[in-house]
């Protein structure tokens, strides 16, 4: 496969894996492809230049895996639709993780928060999912 084809396809199977996932917080966000471009290192102020958001004060990683963990767990008191949810969600973290290296999760914003779910591609473009929260 090409670097070209490859990065499609990554990009076609983590936008599949997005379909019909809605992450609740105090409203409800569609979760969304995204790519930015590449940058020489991945942290979090590197990331904020590639998403050009260089000068945001409002910033926080969270652990990949404790992020999921909430989200990709089943609750006896759960509706069938939110248990579809989970499982989209575990869906897409497989999807992640076998497909970018170094997944990180940074909040950046008060209150209304952007969350990027971003990792690197064979190719060194940083891409994954973003959704957004209202956290009051």
């Amino acid at each position: 496969m090409s670097d070209t084809s490859e990065r499609i396809e990554i990009e076609r199977k983590i936008r599949n894996a997005c379909n019909g996932i809605s992450y609740i917080s105090e409203t409800d966000s569609l979760v969304e492809y995204f790519a930015a471009k590449p940058t020489r290192e991945f942290d979090l102020k590197f990331f904020l230049q590639a998403i050009g958001r260089p000068d945001e004060k409002y910033c926080e990683e969270v652990d990949a895996s404790a992020f999921f963990e909430r989200l990709t767990k089943t609750k006896s008191w759960q509706s069938e639709e939110e248990k579809n949810n989970v499982r989209r969600f575990a869906r897409l973290q497989k999807v992640l993780f076998e497909n970018l290296k170094d997944i990180r999760v940074y909040k950046i914003g008060r209150i209304r928060i952007d969350i990027f779910v971003a990792g690197v591609d064979p190719d060194g473009l940083i891409c994954g999912v973003k959704m957004k929260a209202v956290e009051t």
